[in-house]
């Protein structure tokens, strides 16, 4: 952990040392190179977040803050709170990566991956029955504010369908769920039940390009104290305008490739229900890797079989 932080910082100084970061002025607060890795445990987050962004909002609040789960294990809260009868409520806080994104063809051959815990603040939670409230991560997005050119990867929490893991893919504003719009059509983590809420969830997105750029995208949940109860849902997105349908993809999506360089946590609370409502979440360890060949091949042949891949987990 402190050991990925300070390659991250080395690579700072390197890049600033070589021109790359320098100017007439400081570097943004936002703008970093993978790997990197913030695990709150200064109370407080680094200074390389933007600012939080409530890229849609009920009328109501969204607070985000560094709390203390005890004895200095600091997380990462996120909290929305609709006062409306209607509505849905998005949030997301997200870091610019200088040496992540870019064209599909300059990323043939390389990857990426995003991980993080995750768990409910169960004092903060008082959603409505009907209500879809779905958490986790927002990346090679063209900007840190709204939803446009963006992929999403989370997973529900309930309380209507919980468990259920999906991948948005937004050209434009416009968006295309997989494997499908319908919550029921989505993969689900296997032993999901009434106290998964209470539990707490390693997220994993491994991002890979093959050698003409295609992008392969695989997410996948699991119980930080029990492995079996997982789920995975896996894409492929074709490099070019028209898609490839002669792939033998997981899931085959048309559409260009997102190039954006913002990856961050992305969390909304669902329109249903029809009264107040309150959603808190924390996250913990958050980290953006860059994987080394020989592990991305064995990571890549694992999505592609039964979508096992191996994780360090942390148990809570």
């Amino acid at each position: 952990m402190n050991a990925l932080r300070q390659v991250s910082n080395l690579w700072k100084s390197l890049a600033v040392a070589a021109g790359i970061l320098a100017g007439s002025a400081a570097p943004a607060p936002a703008a970093v190179m993978a790997p990197w890795m913030d695990d709150f445990q200064t109370g407080s987050v680094q200074p390389d977040w933007t600012a939080p962004a409530s890229v849609a909002s009920a009328a109501g609040t969204q607070t985000w803050a560094v709390v203390d789960h005890g004895s200095g294990d600091y997380w990462y809260r996120h909290t929305m709170a609709r006062t409306a009868t209607s509505g849905a409520m998005t949030g997301q806080d997200s870091v610019l990566v200088s040496n992540l994104g870019g064209s599909a063809a300059s990323n043939a051959g390389r990857s990426f991956e995003i991980t993080a815990q995750i768990k409910a603040n169960a004092a903060g939670w008082s959603a409505l029955a009907g209500q879809n409230n779905s958490f986790g991560f927002r990346f090679l997005a063209a900007d840190g504010t709204t939803n446009n050119d963006s992929y999403i990867a989370d997973f529900n929490f309930g309380p209507a369908n919980g468990g259920r893991v999906r991948i948005a893919d937004f050209q434009g504003s416009a968006a295309t769920v997989y494997a499908s719009s319908t919550q029921t059509n989505q993969a689900l983590i296997s032993g999901w039940d009434a106290n998964s809420i209470n539990r707490t969830w390693n997220l994993d997105l491994l991002g890979s390009y093959n050698a003409v750029g295609d992008l392969m995208l695989s997410f996948t949940v699991t119980q930080a104290d029990n492995a079996l109860n997982t789920g995975t849902y896996s894409l492929w997105k074709n490099g070019d305008s028209l898609g490839n349908a002669g792939d033998a993809n997981l899931a085959a999506a048309s559409g260009k490739v997102h190039a954006g360089q913002y990856f961050g946590i992305r969390d909304s609370m669902g329109s249903q229900g029809g009264g107040t409502a309150t959603v808190s979440v924390d996250y913990d360890r958050f980290s953006i890797a860059v994987p080394e060949p020989a592990t991305l091949s064995l990571m890549v042949t694992g999505a592609l079989g039964a979508f096992g891949l191996v994780r360090r987990q942390r148990m809570k």
